[in-house]
């Protein structure tokens, strides 16, 4: 692991921060902003029970270092990296004598980050992965001086995400995604602003939500349920409704923007991660019950499930079985384009009888968008036209 973007000075700032914040210290205004970012842009939580209640007592942090951190998170780091790759994430390693792997460790605020897989400068042989230095100070190195322990599954599902991009790298699926968009970048650069206005963002929307809902769903063997959302469904089916019939590019970008770019608590990463569930939900189904956690507590198949989810505007599910979310996963990852896994999706919802809004993003909605698209592209052709014929 190289740590020169987040050296020692860092380390002591960042430190002392989470020292203050977990003794409840006064933060000066910068220290103050510096906390509202790590705790809502990197789900960091600086302010955590287990490092408070353990700085109080032992009566503060045990004798510590730079050194001793780098060489204990790397040490952790490494270990789930191989249990990782031992298990699910072995495509990572398929097919390929020697794997290299450079994990930079960086300052999560400045790159504006908490761990990236670099698609770009990745090849099938040498994986690189961005780490934010503040993630392994409050969510490893910190709790593990104060307990012996740390959050382990935090960092397993997020390890799990970035390599499953490693996966899709591999396959050729971003090469794809890249080449259609240059497609359309040279498409609006001849037409015009007002001709492919929606193409862009609404191709970007279909392709995220397959590779970083395949990416999300790696990470749900480490997660215990799964919740299913009718009004955050509901606005962003209307959003995408009203992104297929925009024309103008520069609001298209703004819809998809406020409620599809990713975070990992919405837009394609949870779209796509409801979609791989339901998948894997469809598998399980078909053999045994999943069980319901809220808003009550009840075993539910493959004939109840669909008026079950009706009925409540929101659910939480219990997750997969560790057997069928491995073939789901297997499955997900055999798929190379995102009309296949709409076509997966799709079957999976005809099986457990979903609907709208949890009915989302399955073959007639993904028709429905591409013609009206298309439509709303032939009108603005058609209007350019009949302004040249009346100007000639």
């Amino acid at each position: 692991m190289d740590f020169l973007q987040f050296r020692a000075v860092k380390y002591a700032h960042f430190l002392q921060l989470l020292l203050k914040i977990n003794t409840g210290a006064e933060l000066s205004e910068a220290e103050q902003a510096e906390h509202a970012y790590l705790s809502r842009n990197l789900y960091h939580i600086y302010k955590r029970d287990d490092i408070t209640e353990g700085l109080a007592r032992r009566g503060g942090l045990p004798r510590h270092s730079f050194d001793e951190f780098c060489t204990v998170t790397a040490k952790l780091f490494l270990q789930m990296l191989d249990h990782l790759l031992a298990g699910d994430m072995r495509g990572v390693l398929d097919g390929e004598e020697k794997v290299v792997f450079t994990v930079k460790v960086v300052d999560g605020i400045k790159k504006d980050l908490l761990a990236y897989h670099d698609e770009i400068i990745s090849t099938p042989d040498h994986v690189w992965l961005w780490i934010s230095g503040q993630t392994l100070l409050g969510r490893m190195y910190v709790p593990w001086l104060l307990t012996g322990r740390f959050d382990a599954s935090f960092f397993l599902r997020t390890l799990s995400h970035e390599l499953e991009h490693q996966v899709e790298h591999k396959r050729g699926l971003y090469n794809r995604e890249y080449a259609m968009q240059d497609r359309i970048e040279q498409w609006m650069e001849r037409d015009g602003n007002n001709w492919l206005g929606c193409m862009a963002p609404l191709y970007t929307i279909f392709c995220d939500t397959y590779t970083e809902g395949v990416a999300m769903f790696a990470e749900t063997q480490h997660r215990e349920s799964f919740s299913i959302e009718q009004p955050r469904l509901k606005t962003m089916y209307g959003t995408l409704c009203a992104i297929a019939r925009e024309t103008d590019a520069g609001r298209a970008e703004k819809m998809s923007d406020k409620e599809f770019t990713p975070t990992s608590q919405d837009g394609t990463y949870y779209l796509g991660r409801l979609m791989c569930y339901t998948i894997g939900l469809a598998r399980q189904l078909h053999n045994v019950s999943i069980r319901s956690l809220s808003p009550e507590q009840r075993w539910l198949d493959n004939r109840s499930i669909g008026a079950y989810l009706r009925e409540n505007l929101t659910v939480s599910l219990a997750g997969l079985e560790p057997d069928v979310f491995s073939d789901t996963l297997k499955e997900l990852q055999g798929i190379h384009h995102h009309r296949q896994f709409i076509k997966a999706y799709t079957q999976a919802c005809d099986y457990l009888g979903l609907v709208r809004p949890i009915r989302f993003l399955d073959q007639e909605l993904f028709d429905w968008l591409k013609r009206t698209a298309t439509a709303a592209r032939a009108d603005a052709v058609k209007v350019v036209a009949e302004r040249f014929d009346s100007a000639a």
